[in-house]
């Protein structure tokens, strides 16, 4: 009997160890530099590293907090099965607050941007500048000035319902196609070689 408690005692450390190791947020943090926080959201499917250089020019005197999203550039999905960009502004609303970073310059990137907008409009008060970068709150809209959220939905119902059966080997191959140099040279990609060098410029 005696060697009861401390059986217990490994069972209780050893869970709340295994509780240690699940992740908080649902995205990738890269922390680099010091001084004034900023935190910077990349586009579609990028990840940290499309902010390098942005990153190499701050660094001196901001500390930058570069995110990489759920399920984009190797980043594990999240766990969210319904409203996943809802959690994604969650997950980023708790950071700021949980890691007291106290009024950071925002700064998003295309799709980034419209998630860094919702950030902003949902907690004002937690922000300091706002960066919008090639980004808008409805893409939809800005080629038909009659499209909601309803018309939205049933025209792209279907298509969403179509890829969430593609295999892997489709996804890979798409990609591929994506990121092929033919691809690059027809500036499918020109963000990755633009984007640094625009920011760059701006007096923070």
């Amino acid at each position: 009997m005696k060697t009861f408690p401390l059986l217990a005692l490994t069972c209780l450390l050893s869970a709340i160890h295994t509780k240690a190791e699940v992740p908080e947020y649902s995205f990738g943090v890269k922390i680099t530099g010091k001084g004034k926080p900023m935190v910077l959201i990349p586009g579609n499917k990028g990840s940290a590293d499309i902010y390098n250089e942005v990153v190499a020019h701050y660094k001196s005197h901001y500390k930058c907090y570069v995110i990489t999203l759920a399920g984009f550039a190797g980043q594990p999905p999240s766990d969210a099965h319904d409203h996943l960009l809802l959690k994604q502004r969650n997950d980023i609303i708790r950071y700021i607050e949980n890691e007291h970073i106290h009024k950071p310059v925002l700064v998003g990137f295309s799709f980034g941007a419209g998630l860094a907008m919702w950030v902003a409009c949902t907690k004002p008060e937690l922000i300091g500048p706002f960066i919008d970068l090639d980004g808008t709150p409805f893409d939809a809209a800005v080629d038909a000035n009659n499209f909601n959220k309803d018309s939205l939905i049933k025209s792209d119902g279907e298509r969403y319902k179509k890829a969430l059966t593609r295999t892997p080997a489709y996804w890979k191959m798409r990609d591929s196609a994506f990121h092929s140099p033919a691809s690059n040279k027809e500036g499918a990609i020109t963000c990755k070689n633009w984007f640094p060098i625009t920011i760059v410029s701006l007096k923070l």
